[in-house]
């Protein structure tokens, strides 16, 4: 019988060849790239004709791309001198209670276990799809995309320290406690890091280890956020925007980073969401085609109404805070 590493490493070659053809494809006609890959998921997973099964290294490699993703657009996409104001706040509290409503009725009345909580991740906007999305259409240096960009993020951080404090209602003071102190050190020491990796860069004259010890702090970070019941891709985002200046004076550094996040993990990380689609009967497809639009209504609206607040197109702004990632929720009644 082969082992789950032997067989993880097929899969991650048949996957890897698999997103890139598909973004290939998609670029040629036109089309957002990320989403080749989403499809070539459900088409080689358990939704179509099964030849890649979801486990825990696939699992796991294919969850790194939205950590670096988030970090990159932290560095690059996200403009810190234009930080959120007053109306940017108001657009996000009108994109985190609508859906939260809206979303929070529909499990309720379709009898759904652990709604409260399932609520949370579902009204959830995503920030990693939004970043690749931006920069397919090419449009990340304006005022609009990163007003987009501030929304969504704010939604996203509002919704998972929702989550996590869900999850553990009896012990709501603490995780609020450890989730605050998880970014207060992020920004405390994102400046220090930055720091340390210049000293190593002056010790060691080797972009490699410079490159090296980059990816470790990324990963220790991460491991940090999620010892302490906070989002390691939010934290990778907040190092991200920390770094920005360090990483703009080093552009051999930031294109091995590219090479490294666009080249390997985050086409797997698109795929991977594909993955989790199984196969499942009419009747399920049918509600949760309703559901799903439901969601995206929700979520639409929300961004649609709050257009007027953050003056960005109503159409534009809808659509884009509407932008979902959460494929690894399971519905239960």
């Amino acid at each position: 019988m082969v082992s789950i590493l032997l067989i993880s490493l097929l899969y991650l070659g048949i996957m890897l060849i698999a997103a890139k053809i598909s973004e290939e494809i998609f670029r040629r006609i036109g089309l957002v790239t990320f989403v080749g890959p989403i499809l070539m998921g459900i088409l080689l997973g358990d939704g179509v004709i099964g030849i890649i099964k979801i486990n825990e290294i696939i699992s796991f490699i294919t969850s790194l791309g939205i950590i670096f993703l988030l970090f990159l657009a932290g560095a690059e996409e996200f403009d810190i001198q234009n930080r959120p104001n007053s109306n940017v706040f108001l657009a996000v509290v009108l994109e985190s209670i609508i859906p939260f409503s809206v979303i929070l009725i529909a499990l309720y009345t379709a009898g759904f276990k652990d709604y409260l909580i399932l609520t949370a991740p579902l009204a959830m906007s995503s920030a990693g799809p939004l970043s690749r999305m931006i920069m397919d259409v090419e449009i990340s240096d304006n005022r609009i995309s990163n007003l987009i960009f501030q929304q969504v993020i704010l939604v996203e951080i509002i919704f998972v320290i929702l989550f996590a404090v869900l999850l553990k209602t009896s012990e709501i003071v603490i995780t609020i406690i450890e989730i605050f102190l998880i970014v207060a050190f992020t920004i405390m020491f994102g400046r220090t890091l930055a720091k340390i990796l210049e000293k190593i860069e002056y010790y060691f004259k080797a972009r490699e280890i410079e490159f090296a010890s980059l990816i470790a702090i990324i990963l220790i970070i991460g491991y940090l956020s999620e010892l302490y019941k906070f989002n390691s891709a939010i934290s990778a985002f907040f190092l991200g925007i920390l770094l920005k200046d360090y990483l703009k004076d080093r552009p051999e550094l930031l294109e091995r980073l590219h090479a490294f996040t666009y080249g390997f993990f985050e086409p797997l990380f698109f795929l991977g969401i594909g993955l989790y689609v199984t196969k499942i009967d009419i009747t399920i497809i049918l509600f949760g085609f309703l559901f799903f639009s439901l969601i995206i209504a929700s979520k639409f609206l929300a961004g649609f109404i709050s257009s007027k607040v953050v003056h960005v197109e109503r159409k534009i702004n809808g659509i884009a805070t509407s932008v979902n990632g959460r494929p690894k929720i399971i519905l239960q009644k």
